[in-house]
């Protein structure tokens, strides 16, 4: 089964950033999750809310106009 890792992660198994994708037997998932409760969750296909969201582009700040203004001369 496919896990997503939902923080930094190292160990004689590897090394893994928050995000990456990394494929388990049950048996060594249940061995991450005893190690670093919460450290994978299991992948569905369908990608989910906060995935969706972590995408979304940052909105621009409120006062971009005024820093990037002409100076009047």
């Amino acid at each position: 089964m496919q896990y997503r890792f939902t923080c930094r992660y190292k160990s004689d198994l590897g090394a893994w950033s928050e995000g990456d994708i990394a494929e388990f037997d049950d048996r060594t998932a249940a061995w991450l999750l005893r190690d670093v409760a919460g450290c994978i969750v299991a992948r569905s296909d369908a990608p989910d809310a906060t995935e969706a969201a972590s995408r979304a582009l940052d909105a621009p700040a409120h006062d971009r106009q005024l820093k990037n203004a002409p100076r009047k001369r």
